[in-house]
Order: C-alpha cells, then sequence, then structure tokens
C-alpha cells in the first residue's frame, strides 16, 4: 500500500506514513523487530510466528531512524533525526529504552558509521537541502 501524501503525513501518527523502518533485535531473543520513523517514533517488537506485537509508540519529532549499537554495549540504541535536533534512545536489550538524549543539531537524515576509526559507531547526518555533505555529531 503506497503510503498517504505528505501532507496527510505531517499531521498523522499512523505507521502507514513512516519514512524509515530499521530491524534489530531490540529484545534480545532472537527475532527481529522494528522502528518505525515518520514524525513520532514507533517500537514493533517481533513474535515467533513472524508478526508483531501492537506499537509502542515514543513521542518524539522526526522522521529519519537508525538502529545501531551507539554508546557500545551491544544492545541496539536508537536515534531519531529531524529539524527540531537529533535524539538518541539507548536501548536497554529487553524490548525497552532509557529516555531520549537531545542533541541540538538539525539533520533531517542521519547515519551511523565509525567515521573517526575508534572502532565505535558516531553519527552523522544532514538536512535535506544541504548542499555541503554530511555533518558529524
Amino acid at each position: 500500500m503506497p503510503a498517504p501524501a505528505s501532507s496527510a503525513c505531517e499531521t498523522s501518527n499512523s505507521i502507514t506514513c513512516a519514512r524509515f523502518a530499521p530491524t534489530a533485535d531490540f529484545k534480545g531473543d532472537g527475532l527481529l523487530d522494528v522502528a518505525v520513523g515518520g514524525g513520532y517514533l514507533s517500537v514493533l517488537l517481533g513474535k515467533s510466528d513472524g508478526t508483531f506485537l501492537p506499537p509502542v509508540t515514543y513521542s518524539a519529532g522526526g522522521y529519519s531512524v537508525i538502529a545501531r549499537d551507539l554508546n557500545g554495549d551491544g544492545k541496539p540504541d536508537l536515534a531519531l533525526g529531524g529539524s527540531g535536533g537529533i535524539s538518541v534512545w539507548s536501548g536497554n536489550g529487553d524490548g525497552t529504552f532509557q529516555p531520549p538524549n537531545y542533541f541540538a543539531a538539525s539533520a533531517q537524515s542521519i547515519v551511523a558509521g565509525d567515521f573517526t576509526g575508534p572502532g565505535r559507531a558516531e553519527l552523522g547526518g544532514g538536512g535535506h537541502k544541504q548542499r555541503d555533505g554530511l555533518s558529524e555529531y
């Protein structure tokens, strides 16, 4: 099913408006879970039959969401980027997350990678009209 027109999605918390949906094992049971960003953040935990539990939705602005171990504890974390800043949600390893840490850095799109070589993921991002490349956070 195609996503609704962007103007409808700007005022909706519907999963059908999702723009990003990374997967990771957020609860450590070997099953893939999914995080959905689209002006909010929803986490759907996977079940052994291939379906998902109902979403847990967090109040969070932003559209670009990534799932990656960002603090080096071996558990997947979430980062959500948008014009209002970047929020990082540290995973507890049981499908829940710590309250977010906020960074005042506008980034419509975010990525994670080892950009500087210490062997740990860092965040980078840029605005949708930015032409100067990637900024590291």
